[in-house]
């Protein structure tokens, strides 16, 4: 017999609860809706936002120009930002930092 985490039947509970308070707000608006219908293209709408949202992380990230130094700082070469020697990602506009040989050598 393996353990059952009782955080399920809370969670659970918890999503009856929500149902319920959405179902309530729809029917208060005189909208007249089948339950699992409802939940159903929630949920849709939900996994199609996650969705987007990966994507756009995905897309967020640049490829591109390197970073450069200005008098005793590095620059990412897009925005310009201040970058520190160790970062990966520019933590301003998301470009990927791509530091060189050269630019190792002159740190």
């Amino acid at each position: 017999m393996s353990y059952e985490s009782p955080v399920r039947i809370i969670v659970g509970e918890m999503t009856s609860k929500i149902e319920d308070d959405i179902m309530q707000v729809v029917k208060s608006y005189g909208i007249e809706v089948n339950k699992a219908e409802l939940m159903r293209a929630l949920q849709y709408d939900r996994d199609q936002y996650e969705k987007g949202y990966q994507d756009g992380e995905a897309h967020r990230i640049h490829e591109g120009e390197k970073p450069y130094k200005d008098g005793a700082r590095w620059r990412c070469g897009r925005c310009s930002i201040a970058v520190s020697r160790f970062w990966h990602f520019c933590q301003y506009c998301g470009m990927k930092i791509k530091w060189d040989e050269q630019t190792d050598e002159n740190t």
